[in-house]
């Protein structure tokens, strides 16, 4: 019976799925074996980068018998809190909501009506949305709708999470799963998937290095069948709920112009936070000084925590240490030199109008010609954070920077470099980068290894750290 069950799910399968990378999230336990993929969704109309990053990703996917539809996402909220079915999905409290919603799925419908009329077996995302998400919840209704008009059979997998536990309790009360079938997830697949999506910046779900080892599919049974024949209940594999994309006013402003062109939609979103950043920046910055306390103002990412908390900090009370030179500024650099009062800080940057956030000894200049500047082997510690692919963008830059690096330094000097290891802004392998194999890896006491790739970034920020070896 249950290698009959597990022959039925493949039986000439077709896997149906909202976005990139929802295919190896929720079914990588059948991805390997299914017929066809059929990924929805492409394009979002409020992130227009999010819809180029798909796209190289897809480029690199190393499966080749998906079809990529392209649809725009639909960019509607639902109220989770008491989340309701309704014939197109969801039950949305916005108007303009529900007729996106309705539109994209009666788009969906038509489009698949003509990709799967040739299938017998289609798989898709459960009733609830997996982890709780709208598109999720209307591609399984289109696919049920395709299905139940064609005669199909249709399969589900078995995620939930905290956040669409409510609805899945209210759907498993309408539903009949007769058969269910267990498989092993195939994590290598995944694992490699996954790697491409997070080089394009365009993986969704962080909360994965620890996956599960099974995934349970469920079919959809003819609500005609005898009630008595049910099951009790569903066996769930449970995640975590994934939090806001963004704050509530970004996430309002993106909501009020995702109808727009993406060129409009941005520049009006550009506009907003220039506008509003003043009124909303002046006081804190006010009532920060007439307590007495110092405006810093700071980059609110986990890169910057460690340098930050952990790197500057420990440049500082090392006591060899007299000379720093710190390359890039930046409005949320200015503070730095409190790091170092006691010592010669110096930054720089080829940008002369950035000179106000550098230190007293700013020096205006391009870190290749560093030799102008700074005399051989007077630097104790050079950190150089942030500028590949951002300024440093070709091998022959990123080669003259850090040779300039390399003879400034004392032997024995220290070099910090700080990269994000994403496709779009990694232009060289650094590990073909020549001038580096001039220093030695420098296990960094703070954090204890040589190299550390900050967790949960976007850019998947790493820090280096580089050792000047001493001349015998």
């Amino acid at each position: 019976m249950v290698e009959e069950a597990a022959d039925r799910l493949l039986d000439d399968a077709v896997l149906v799925v909202a976005h990139p990378d929802d295919e190896v999230l929720w079914f990588s336990g059948i991805l390997g074996q299914v017929r066809r993929v059929i990924i929805c969704f492409g394009p979002v109309p409020v992130r227009p980068w999010m819809g180029l990053a798909r796209a190289r990703a897809r480029e690199r996917h190393p499966l080749s018998n998906i079809t990529w539809l392209e649809l725009p996402e639909p960019g509607v909220a639902a109220d989770w809190t008491d989340p309701t079915p309704a014939p197109h999905g969801l039950r949305l409290r916005s108007a303009r909501d529900r007729r996106r919603y309705h539109a994209a799925c009666q788009q969906l419908e038509q489009v698949l009506s003509q990709e799967l009329g040739s299938h017998r077996t289609l798989i898709t995302h459960n009733p609830w949305g997996d982890y709780g998400h709208e598109d999720h919840v209307l591609v399984h209704r289109a696919t049920a709708a395709v299905a139940q008009r064609l005669g199909q059979r249709l399969w589900f997998s078995n995620y939930c999470s905290p956040r669409s536990s409510l609805l899945a309790y209210r759907c498993i009360e309408r539903l009949r799963p007769m058969t269910r079938v267990v498989r092993k997830t195939d994590l290598t697949l995944m694992q490699q998937i996954k790697e491409i999506y997070l080089d394009e910046m365009c993986w969704t779900w962080p909360r994965c290095d620890n996956w599960f080892a099974e995934e349970t599919y469920y079919e959809l049974a003819d609500a005609s069948l005898d009630p008595a024949r049910m099951i009790a209940g569903l066996a769930l594999n449970c995640v975590g709920s994934e939090p806001p994309a963004g704050g509530w006013l970004r996430d309002r402003v993106a909501r009020m112009t995702s109808a727009l062109q993406p060129a409009w939609s941005f520049a009006i979103a550009r506009i907003a936070y220039v506008a509003t950043r003043p009124f909303l920046f002046i006081p804190i910055t006010y009532l920060k000084s007439r307590l007495g306390m110092k405006s810093r103002p700071r980059l609110r990412m986990p890169d910057r925590h460690v340098l930050e908390k952990s790197i500057l900090p420990h440049l500082a009370a090392d006591e060899n240490i007299t000379d720093i030179l710190f390359v890039g500024v930046d409005w949320y650099t200015s503070w730095y030199r409190e790091f170092f009062a006691t010592k010669r800080f110096r930054t720089i940057d080829i940008d002369p109008r950035l000179a106000a956030f550098g230190s007293k000894a700013h020096i205006v200049g391009d870190i290749a010609d560093l030799g102008t500047h700074l005399p051989d082997g007077s630097q104790d510690a050079i950190v150089l954070n942030g500028l590949v692919g951002f300024g440093l963008n070709d091998m022959a830059s990123i080669e003259r920077a850090i040779t300039s690096c390399w003879h400034a330094l004392r032997p024995g000097g220290r070099l910090i470099l700080g990269w994000n290891n994403v496709a779009r802004f990694r232009p060289v392998r650094l590990e073909d980068v020549s001038s580096l194999r001039r220093f030695a890896p420098w296990n960094f006491p703070p954090l204890a290894v040589a190299r550390h790739a900050v967790q949960d970034t976007l850019m998947r920020h790493v820090f280096d750290f580089y050792l000047k070896e001493a001349r015998t």
